[in-house]
């Protein structure tokens, strides 16, 4: 059994199951909750390279996430390749925020650029958060 003491409330009950399973050769799991999980497994993003290599559950913290507050993401360690390396992508930039640069590469002039965006056919940004609410 992984884990310790603190990490299950009813740790005691466990140790009772295992042996009293054990005898008859079945197996078993402890139930955790995902806040549990990702309390155990947690990698904060600032602290370096998450290492996804060990566990079934792992997440990460995007503590420094362009929608202005911490972000934490399961991250995709289920399956571990032999030969390859899997990677978390950073947070996409958010919607909208392309919208000038793009239109200014298309040749659209800052005067065309701002009639659209005061007509609502281009937008800067999809709500004023980085999603919405």
């Amino acid at each position: 059994m992984q884990g310790s003491r603190s990490s299950y409330p009813g740790y005691d009950d466990l140790v009772h199951w295992s042996h009293l399973l054990h005898g008859i050769d079945a197996g078993f799991s402890p139930l955790a909750t995902l806040q549990a999980l990702r309390e155990e497994n947690l990698q904060v993003e600032s602290e370096g390279l998450p290492d996804l290599t060990d566990s079934t559950y792992s997440f990460v913290r995007h503590d420094q996430h362009p929608s202005g507050r911490s972000v934490d993401i399961a991250t995709p360690n289920a399956i571990r390749p032999q030969s390859s390396r899997i990677t978390i992508p950073f947070p996409a930039r958010k919607y909208g925020s392309d919208s000038r640069r793009l239109l200014a590469e298309l040749d659209y002039t800052p005067d065309e650029i701002e009639a659209l965006i005061r007509q609502g056919a281009v937008s800067e940004s999809w709500s004023k958060d980085y999603l919405p609410e």
